[in-house]
C-alpha cells in the first residue's frame, strides 16, 4: 500500500475514535485496502448473548438479521482458537475450505452475498466481550496473502488505540449524560451556572421556574431577578460561589421575594467541585438550588404503595398529607368521612411504623421526592 492511502488509512481510523457515526466509512476505508467488498465490526459479550455492529457492504437491516441469526451459532467462532487480542486470522485458519462450504450459514448467507475468503482482526479482549473487525471477499479474488495479514498486523495497534480513545470518550458522555439527567430527575429547581456566571443547564423544575419569571428568569442566557432591587444581593452570592482567580469560592444562600405575592424563594449557591462530571464552557462553576415552599412536596402514590405495602387509599392520604392537605380537607375533597380518613391514617401509621402524625410526616418527608414521570412500575 502507497504511503498516501496507509495515512488515509490512519486518518480515518482516527476519525472514527471521536466520531463513531464514522465508523461505516472506516470500514469503507478497510474493506478498499484489502480488495473486500464486505466489512464488519462487532462487539459483543463472551456468551454472545449480546451484541452491536457496524458494516459496510450491507445494509444496517441486513446486518442486523444476520447478527441475530447467526451471531451464537456462527461456525467460524466455535472452531477458531481462544480469542486474544491483537490477533489476526483467516477463516482458512479457523475451518478448512471444504468445512466452510457444508455450513448452514455458508448455503444460506455467505455464499449468496459472495464472502468465501474472511479475515478477522480482534482488536480488543476482556473476559467478559470482545470486539473485532471482519473482512470478506469472493473466491475470484482469492485468499488473503501473507503481505495483507502483515498490513492488518500493523494497523491493529492503531485500531486498538483508536477503540480506547472511543471507550474512553464514551464512558466520559454517559458520565455527563448522567449528571444531567441526575438533575432532571430531581423535583426541585436547580440551575447550573458556568464560569461566566451564566445559566449553563436548568432541570426540569427549574426550566420551569424560569419560564414563570416569578422571582428568577433568565434572558439571553444570564441569571436574572425580577425584582431589580435584588439583583445586587443574588450577583454577590453568585460570585462568592464562582469567584475570580485565586479567590476561594463560598456557598451562599438568599431569600429572594416573588412579584406574585406569593412565598419567598430560598436561594442556595454551591460552588461545583473541580472534575466534576459536567460539561461547562468555563470553570469554576456553581449550583443553584431553589427552594420554592408553593411546591408542596408530594410523593407518587404508586411508589408509596410498594414502599409500605399501602393500599390505594392509605397512598393517596399519605401523598396528600406530605402535600401539606389537613384530615378535614382531605375528607371533603375524597368524599369520605372524617371517621374514615382517621381509620385510613390510622393503618398508613402502622404500616409505616410511626406513632405520632408529625413522625409520620417526617418519615414521609425523607423519602425520595422524584415526579412521577421518572419513575416506573410494573
Amino acid at each position: 500500500m502507497r504511503d498516501d492511502r496507509y495515512a488515509d488509512l490512519l486518518d480515518m481510523i482516527y476519525a472514527t475514535a471521536a466520531s463513531p457515526d464514522r465508523g461505516r466509512d472506516m470500514l469503507g476505508a478497510l474493506g478498499r485496502a484489502f480488495n473486500c467488498h464486505f466489512a464488519g465490526h462487532v462487539t459483543h459479550t463472551n456468551d454472545r448473548m449480546q451484541h452491536r455492529g457496524t458494516a459496510w457492504g450491507l445494509g444496517a437491516a441486513e446486518y442486523a438479521a444476520f447478527l441475530h441469526r447467526w451471531h451464537r451459532t456462527n461456525p467460524f467462532g466455535r472452531r477458531a482458537p481462544a480469542r486474544e487480542a491483537g490477533t489476526v486470522i483467516s477463516t482458512g485458519e479457523m475451518m478448512l475450505p471444504a468445512e466452510i462450504v457444508r455450513t448452514r450459514m455458508f448455503a444460506e448467507f455467505l455464499d449468496p452475498h459472495d464472502m468465501h475468503h474472511g479475515l478477522r482482526l480482534d482488536v480488543w479482549v476482556t473476559a467478559q466481550a470482545s470486539s473485532c473487525v471482519s473482512l470478506m471477499r469472493p473466491w475470484r479474488h482469492g485468499m488473503f496473502e501473507a503481505r495483507e495479514a502483515a498490513l492488518a498486523r500493523r494497523l491493529m495497534p492503531h485500531l486498538q488505540a483508536a477503540a480506547a480513545v472511543s471507550q474512553r470518550l464514551r464512558g466520559a458522555d454517559l458520565m455527563q449524560r448522567a449528571a444531567w439527567a441526575s438533575l432532571d430527575a430531581l423535583r426541585h429547581p436547580v440551575l447550573v451556572l458556568d464560569g461566566n456566571r451564566r445559566v449553563a443547564h436548568a432541570n426540569l423544575a427549574g426550566a420551569a421556574l424560569l419560564a414563570a419569571g416569578d422571582g428568577l428568569a433568565c434572558a439571553k442566557g444570564e441569571l436574572r431577578v425580577s425584582a431589580p432591587a435584588h439583583a445586587g444581593q443574588l450577583g454577590a452570592m453568585v460570585a462568592r460561589a464562582v469567584p475570580g482567580a485565586g479567590e476561594v469560592p463560598r456557598a451562599g444562600a438568599l431569600r429572594l421575594p416573588r412579584p406574585s405575592g406569593g412565598p419567598d424563594l430560598a436561594l442556595v449557591a454551591m460552588p461545583l467541585q473541580a472534575g466534576a462530571a459536567w460539561d461547562l464552557p468555563g470553570a469554576p462553576a456553581a449550583l443553584l438550588c431553589v427552594g420554592d415552599p408553593a411546591a408542596a412536596a408530594r410523593l407518587p402514590p404508586t411508589m408509596l404503595a410498594e414502599l409500605f405495602g399501602l393500599t390505594g387509599a392509605e397512598a393517596a392520604l399519605a401523598s396528600d398529607l406530605l402535600g401539606g392537605a389537613d384530615l378535614h380537607g382531605i375528607a371533603m375533597r375524597s368524599g369520605r368521612s372524617l371517621a374514615t380518613v382517621r381509620t385510613h391514617l390510622a393503618r398508613l401509621m402502622a404500616k409505616t411504623g410511626t406513632k405520632r402524625q408529625a413522625e409520620l410526616a417526617r418519615t414521609l418527608a425523607a423519602l425520595p421526592d422524584w415526579p412521577e414521570a421518572q419513575l416506573t412500575h410494573p
